[in-house]
């Protein structure tokens, strides 16, 4: 694996950091919900002034991305979330925290090689944020199920 950007190693830190502090702080609540969001947004953006404050962010971070990276890792699907968003993308696979491939549309089916598709930059920033991720996903196909599930059959009454 080619060795990353020693700026990209530093801004992960970066993340990791706020998202874990993030983590603490919001503790177990709805994550799906826009005052947590709203609550998550401004905390976060608190601390990212800090720590440009305190000269501990580098001029080369860009904050709104950073910010926007943080409450995507901390409350939905870090680094999956514009890989959903990009219509370009066909297959996603995670082969490890720091090793996300894609395949296009264009180019990919079931019967692909591994040749047919590239590693992209997206990255999580540690093993239990993917763990986090697959949590995440695991109760909303729960949720979906429940929901969509028809209600028992109840026998008539004697």
């Amino acid at each position: 694996m080619t060795p990353l950007d020693p700026k990209v190693v530093a801004r992960l830190a970066i993340q990791s950091r706020i998202v874990e502090a993030l983590v603490v702080e919001i503790g177990d609540v709805d994550l799906d919900s826009e005052p947590t969001w709203q609550r998550a947004e401004r905390r976060v953006i608190d601390i990212v002034e800090d720590m440009e404050t305190r000269g501990e962010l580098p001029r080369y971070v860009d904050q709104d991305e950073l910010i926007k990276d943080v409450l995507n890792e901390a409350l939905a699907l870090g680094p999956l979330e514009d890989l959903l968003a990009d219509e370009r993308v066909h297959s996603i696979a995670i082969h490890a925290y720091d090793e996300i491939v894609t395949g296009d549309r264009r180019r990919t089916t079931v019967f692909s090689s591994p040749a047919a598709y590239h590693r992209c930059l997206a990255r999580f920033t540690a093993e239990n944020a993917v763990t986090h991720v697959i949590r995440r996903l695991g109760n909303s196909v729960l949720i979906e199920l429940v929901t969509e599930a028809e209600p028992p059959e109840q026998p008539p009454p004697p």
